[in-house]
């Protein structure tokens, strides 16, 4: 099966270091970041096979920090949610991001937990 990749859009995520952390300017703050199709083109026609829509919060964390949660959701052609994955930084007032989590889960099977230390 080939896939055909479309309909991309991304934000930038440097405007989210300046929310200022623990609690107060961004926090709380959230948008649907990206949005990808993907195709199946090898019959000479296109018909979906699925979508990821990637969001963003921004959690309080401390008084100089917040924890970006990275999120993107995998749709099926019918519109149901077959995958979840999380992906969690700190992001420090410099801009600099800490790898905290990464969250995997399947759609009533698996889920999958990496941390950082």
């Amino acid at each position: 099966m080939k896939h055909l990749l479309i309909s991309i859009s991304l934000l930038s995520l440097t405007a989210l270091t300046a929310c200022g952390g623990g609690g107060g300017g961004g926090s709380g703050s959230t948008a649907v970041v990206a949005s990808t199709n993907s195709f199946d083109v090898s019959s000479g026609y296109r018909r979906l096979v699925s979508r990821d829509d990637t969001s963003y919060v921004i959690e309080a964390d401390t008084a100089t920090t917040v924890i970006l949660n990275l999120i993107t959701k995998t749709f099926n052609s019918s519109g149901n949610v077959t995958l979840t994955e999380q992906d969690r930084y700190r992001v420090a007032a410099d801009g600099s991001l800490t790898f905290i989590s990464f969250d995997l889960q399947r759609s009533g099977t698996s889920t999958l937990r990496l941390t950082g230390s």
